[in-house]
């Protein structure tokens, strides 16, 4: 590779490869997975094909959520969180007068 600049450096004789390739070409994860960050540097992923299972996880569960605010419950252990990270908002749901006061 000739450098253009005529001083070489990483985005001219580098290239992305493995997890990182497949992430930045569209790949992506199925419904209950996520990017794995400590995929990044995996380098042996060679197809599209591989990218959910070798550079996704899964998405956290809210399992025994117990930080719910008065008036809510929490929702199922199995209840996959949405982004990587679980809170109030995706595993408790409104409980007894709380959510029968928001009804017709």
């Amino acid at each position: 590779t000739v450098c253009a600049s005529g001083t070489c450096d990483n985005d001219q004789c580098c290239e992305k490869s493995g997890c990182l390739k497949w992430k930045d070409t569209d790949s992506s994860c199925g419904d209950s997975r996520m990017w794995d960050e400590s995929k990044t540097s995996d380098l042996t992923t060679a197809s599209a094909s591989e990218f959910d299972a070798n550079c996704c996880k899964d998405k956290p569960k809210c399992g025994t959520w117990t930080s719910c605010a008065a008036g809510y419950k929490a929702l199922g252990e199995d209840t996959v969180c949405a982004s990587g990270t679980c809170d109030n908002d995706q595993c408790c749901e409104k409980s007894g007068c709380l959510k029968w006061k928001d009804t017709d």
